[in-house]
């Protein structure tokens, strides 16, 4: 587990601290990992769809990246 959670951290490093869930279980993270971890308060849900592995403020960028994983793959057109 600890290899995913790196993974993710190092993946969210490139998106402003956010991840989508879809990228979070791509990895081979679980449901209830994800779920433990939010609940510890090691990572914050930002929406229903994306996960800032941190708790702090959310800088712009990682706003702008929740705000692309909220509205979904078919958001464009």
């Amino acid at each position: 587990m600890a290899a995913r959670v790196r993974r993710i951290e190092r993946l969210a490093e490139t998106q402003g601290g956010v991840v989508s869930r879809r990228q979070m279980y791509a990895t081979g993270l679980s449901r209830g990992v994800l779920r433990a971890r939010i609940r510890s308060r090691r990572w914050q849900r930002v929406g229903s769809q994306s996960v800032a592995v941190h708790t702090g403020p959310l800088p712009p960028m990682a706003r702008h990246w929740a705000a692309v994983f909220e509205a979904g793959p078919r958001a464009h057109s």
